[in-house]
């Protein structure tokens, strides 16, 4: 929300190292990657987030913006 992903990045990573059980973290993670402009961690983190939970009210969402600024419209529609 700061517009600061790198130091998010940062924190997550951490929080991440300290319980791996956290279910949003890779969201988390997706979403500061992506913001940082660093696509193929974003989507890899994006991804687990999907497989993690399936109906993941916000990861699609993210998933399609990324692969959309990515130009892959057809994969970006897929996830919506």
């Amino acid at each position: 929300d700061l517009g600061l992903p790198e130091l998010a990045i940062t924190a997550l990573l951490r929080a991440r190292e300290y319980d791996p059980s956290l279910v949003e973290t890779p969201y988390l993670l997706g979403t500061s990657y992506r913001l940082a402009g660093r696509t193929g961690e974003a989507q890899r983190e994006l991804a687990a987030a999907l497989k993690a939970n399936p109906l993941h009210p916000r990861a699609r969402i993210e998933l399609a913006q990324l692969l959309s600024d990515q130009g892959d419209v057809d994969a970006a529609e897929a996830q919506i």
